[in-house]
């Protein structure tokens, strides 16, 4: 008297059990972590975020410290300025991107 829960494939293994292996999701080959974007799609966002955000951003900021004579501001507050737009601007939403995708 076999009842059918307790009955198993051909194979050998339980049909519950070999059920629970397929809902998974499935691994990459890699073994790594699967990505949630599309990588081609993934660096345009971030190149053109990172744009968006430098020049625009960026500039704006710029021309609201040093206002729109440039020649008479001092050298090394633009250079400072310019290292800071970087790093926020650039560096930050790379890595946070990275991170979150």
């Amino acid at each position: 008297m076999n009842d059918f829960n307790s009955m198993q494939d051909p194979l050998g293994e339980d049909p519950d059990k070999k059920q629970e292996n397929e809902e998974k999701p499935a691994k990459s080959l890699s073994g790594g972590i699967q990505p949630q974007i599309s990588p081609i799609a993934a660096a345009f966002i971030g190149l053109i975020g990172g744009f968006i955000l430098y020049q625009i951003v960026g500039g704006v900021i710029t021309l609201l410290v040093f206002g729109m004579n440039l020649e008479s501001a001092p050298v090394d507050a633009v250079r400072l300025t310019t290292m800071a737009g970087q790093l926020l601007f650039i560096l930050l939403p790379a890595l946070l991107f990275s991170k979150w995708f």
